[in-house]
């Protein structure tokens, strides 16, 4: 099978500094790049690797689909809703002075936009947390060894872990 039929999407990735490229069709089928072109010969191999796997296998290698492009799409959208949004919307057109495909359009805009920054917002703030998280971590290490070195000299305990985790445990257990 030639592994060039299959359609592919290529993307920045800040976590992995680098481009990602993928196989839609081939479930788990991705490859890195440190250029789009990169990613792209990546995932040639990628998909053959993956092909073959599924042929020793005995799974079902699903033929390439074609991609989807916007000419596929007449731009129109039959949408069923219930009246009392149908009139807010009607009252939301004309206060704005635009139609109702108008202002559905806006609308819908307006929220696709805000949930794609939303998404990438909370990916961003998780990872925030993490990095406090484990530079939390690190400063209470240090923060317990110094302490441990204190408690000891001032106690002329040698190097004795247990009494050094003994009398310090409820630093441990704070953080």
């Amino acid at each position: 099978m030639d592994a060039s039929r299959y359609p592919a999407q290529v993307f920045w990735s800040d976590e992995d500094e680098g481009f990602i490229a993928l196989a839609p069709d081939l479930t788990g089928c991705s490859a890195w790049g440190e250029t789009q072109e990169e990613a792209l010969v990546e995932l040639q191999n990628a998909i053959a690797a993956w092909v073959d796997a599924a042929r020793k296998a005995g799974n079902t290698i699903p033929a390439p689909s074609s991609p989807a492009s916007d000419s596929q799409y007449s731009g129109k959208l039959l949408v069923r809703m219930p009246s009392a949004l149908h009139a807010e919307l009607v009252r939301g057109a004309k206060r704005e002075g635009v139609s109702l495909n108008h202002y559905a359009v806006f609308l819908l805009t307006k929220a696709n936009t805000a949930h794609g920054f939303e998404t990438n917002l909370n990916k961003r703030v998780e990872e925030i947390k993490g990095m406090f998280v484990l530079i939390r971590q690190d400063t209470c290490r240090r923060y317990v060894s110094t302490s441990d070195r204190l408690c000891l000299s001032h106690f002329n305990v040698k190097g004795s872990q247990t009494a050094t985790t003994e009398s310090l445990g409820h630093l441990y257990r704070a953080f």
